[in-house]
């Protein structure tokens, strides 16, 4: 599955998309992407990926692993 089918099984159109890519080329491929098939609601990214945040000590915690049938973490 790719990027884009992915989404739309994954995520509903109407929720606020946040980003966490590597770099700013890879933001607005994902942004244009997603425009495509419909969702204009990206709210935000995160500016070089996890590393940055890690790098920064700020907290993170863990979700699990998602599958593409898993709809449980849509809310």
């Amino acid at each position: 599955m790719n990027f884009r089918t992915g989404i739309g099984w994954m995520i509903e159109p109407e929720k606020r998309i946040f980003l966490i890519l590597e770099s700013t080329r890879d933001v607005e491929l994902a942004a244009q992407h997603l425009f495509r098939i419909g969702y204009d609601n990206v709210a935000g990214y995160l500016h070089q990926g996890m590393a940055a945040w890690e790098n920064a000590a700020l907290p993170l915690e863990t979700i699990g692993i998602w599958t593409a049938t898993d709809h449980s973490f849509i809310r």
